[in-house]
């Protein structure tokens, strides 16, 4: 009985978000070819905001993000460093379920990128639990003197 009256309110939710953030962000530039890194299946990251430009920066972070045996199997997925830019963002959230929705802003006014996670959060039932996650993405690469903001837009029930 509450499921199909929680998915409504959930969706109305999304949208005016979208709406709403896409009319704050009209002298942004939205940026394409953001793809998904696979990184958090055994690497334990910790609580943090990363910018990897470059592949020895690369092997040095996952050499130190191995936990203990869990990635012997591991296949470190692949970046062209002359083109694309890692970044990670570690966020944690009180809910029963969370859901999320990323996107990734030029700013060239300010010289940065604007990585914007929006967590959707369940907590209709009152959990305890905390939702944790690594949000690890390649972008085109990032121009000198550019920087990352890392921005975290916490909604739920």
């Amino acid at each position: 009985m509450y499921r199909p009256v929680y998915l409504s309110i959930l969706t109305i939710t999304i949208i005016i978000t979208i709406i709403f953030a896409s009319c704050q962000k009209s002298n942004l530039i939205s940026i394409e070819g953001i793809e998904t890194v696979p990184l958090q299946t055994c690497l334990n990251a910790g609580d943090g905001e990363f910018i990897i430009d470059d592949t020895t920066a690369y092997l040095l972070l996952l050499d130190s993000l191995k936990t203990d045996g869990d990635c012997s199997n591991f296949d470190i997925p692949q970046i062209n460093f002359t083109e694309k830019t890692l970044i990670g963002k570690y966020t944690e959230v009180q809910a029963c379920d969370a859901s999320y929705l990323s996107d990734v802003f030029a700013d060239p006014e300010n010289k940065k990128y604007i990585y914007e996670i929006i967590i959707n959060a369940d907590n209709f039932f009152n959990c305890d639990s905390i939702i944790s996650n690594h949000h690890w993405i390649s972008v085109p690469k990032l121009p000198n003197s550019y920087t990352v903001d890392f921005r975290v837009i916490e909604e739920g029930i």
